[in-house]
């Protein structure tokens, strides 16, 4: 076995070795079931992993203090978790949850940055369950519902991207991801990644870096032969919303964001980024909370103005989240099972919500939100109408007639937009081309909504 195949080796099996030495310090493993509940879809589960390098992007300096190179490659290394329909095998071994702290890796240059999120992942447990050795290596040693690298199921499916919250890796929410790809669908996702280092903060570089790993991930699962690629759905957790919604800013193809409790502070930076464009944002919305919710991160008014927008409020102030961590955390000092029962019924329900969003049945449930005998709330925002772009604008004027565009710069008060809509210059040449034409009533349009984005133009006021 050479020096690779046998680290590789032993990271494989690390997991199982610990948990068999230390097993009789407290063995929870058997009892642990958090998607008790959970209705699993017709379809097995199946995991994968891809690496690849995000090229142009670098993610360390390529030379040391004195300037000698350093060996190794300087590119951004991402790699992906994917969950998706398979084929049922009843011969097929199951995973365990410590697979998903550390996927091994195909590629073997991603060894040292994964090892450092692995690190990572296993200090956040300890401290989510108050650093008892005991519970951490039963966690990792729970068996899950996918199985790795399984045959996947025929057809194209919808697909689902995961970004996690902030210093967060995928195994933030893996019970979602498996219970959705037990119902049909492609989940995919990468960990939450600094800038130039594993450790990512609440920042605006790291807000920014996310964003652009999701993209580097639908770019890829796009071309996927699992994925249909005209149903992409983007889940954000925390401040992992921010990043889910300015995707959906960029890109008009995801039909769908959802927010797990969304963040604050996220929310804030999200609005400074330069990619925020709440102009743009057509995709429906659905914002989940658990327990006591802040007022002002439910108000989207300027965010979500021209989206469907959907709250879900689960009013169930003893829950500690909704993901796999809120659910590990409720472990700690739950002498009573209260804790850990409250947040396993809200971490299901965003779970149902989550698919209701994804096979758009949201609306049928707002309907029977009245007889829900739960303390679960669904609200519904339905979509402004936009005002048209500038370009957009423009086409009406010239395909649709003065009459109509008029109406509606009057209905969307456009002469106060800034930038503004259309330039002097255009409108003054279009009303005189309508004059040439005979269309005398048109001009007049035209001339007078020059005037109105143009108040102090004397040119403007000589045409009218």
């Amino acid at each position: 076995m050479g020096t690779t195949s046998g680290w590789l080796w032993c990271r494989r099996n690390a997991f199982a070795v610990i948990a068999a030495m230390f097993l009789p310090v407290l063995s929870i493993a058997s009892s642990i079931d958090w998607a008790e509940d959970l209705e699993p879809g017709p379809h097995a589960g199946g995991f994968a992993t891809l690496e690849q390098f995000d090229l142009p992007r670098s993610f360390r300096m390529g030379v040391d203090y004195f300037g000698d190179p350093v060996p190794g490659p300087v590119e951004r290394p991402i790699q992906i978790y994917v969950w998706y329909p398979a084929q049922p095998d009843p011969e097929s071994h199951r995973m365990v949850y410590g697979e998903y702290n550390f996927a091994y890796p195909n590629d073997e240059l991603l060894f040292d940055v994964l090892s450092e999120l692995q690190d990572r992942e296993i200090a956040l447990l300890h401290r989510l369950i108050g650093s008892d050795r005991g519970v951490v290596l039963d966690l990792l040693s729970v068996e899950v519902a996918a199985t790795r690298d399984a045959e996947p199921d025929t057809g194209a499916h919808p697909l689902v991207l995961y970004a996690p919250d902030v210093g967060h890796g995928m195994a933030e929410n893996a019970v979602l991801c498996e219970y959705l790809a037990s119902h049909g669908f492609v989940v995919a996702g990468v960990h939450s990644v600094g800038t130039t280092s594993p450790r990512s903060g609440l920042s605006a570089r790291d807000l920014s870096a996310q964003l652009r790993d999701v993209q580097f991930v639908l770019g890829r699962m796009l071309r996927d032969p699992r994925v249909d690629p005209g149903q992409v759905t983007v889940i954000g957790a925390g401040a992992g919303g921010a990043s889910a919604i300015l995707l959906a800013m960029q890109d008009s193809r995801i039909r769908a964001i959802m927010v797990l409790e969304a963040s604050s502070e996220a929310l804030s930076l999200m609005e400074h980024s330069p990619f925020y464009a709440p102009d743009r944002l057509r995709s429906t919305v659905l914002n989940v909370a658990a327990g006591v919710v802040d007022e002002d991160m439910g108000d989207w008014t300027t965010t979500c103005t021209y989206a469907d927008r959907f709250s879900a409020r689960i009013d169930e102030p003893r829950s500690v989240g909704l993901t796999n961590y809120a659910w590990i955390a409720s472990l700690a000092g739950d002498t009573t099972g209260e804790i850990r029962r409250a947040t396993l019924a809200t971490h299901n329900a965003a779970c149902e919500y989550t698919r209701l969003l994804l096979s758009d049945g949201l609306a049928d449930e707002v309907t029977a939100a009245g007889d829900d005998p739960r303390t679960y709330t669904v609200t519904y925002v339905p979509a402004q109408k936009p005002p048209p772009s500038a370009g957009q604008f423009r086409t009406i004027l010239e395909l649709r007639g003065a009459a109509i565009a008029g109406e509606i710069f009057e209905d969307f008060d456009l002469a106060r937009v800034r930038p503004p809509i259309a330039s002097q210059r255009y409108l003054n040449n279009m009303g005189y081309r309508l004059l040439g034409t005979g269309r005398h009533d048109d001009a007049l349009i035209v001339f007078r909504m020059c005037t109105e984005i143009y108040p102090n133009s004397a040119n403007a006021w000589d045409s009218y």
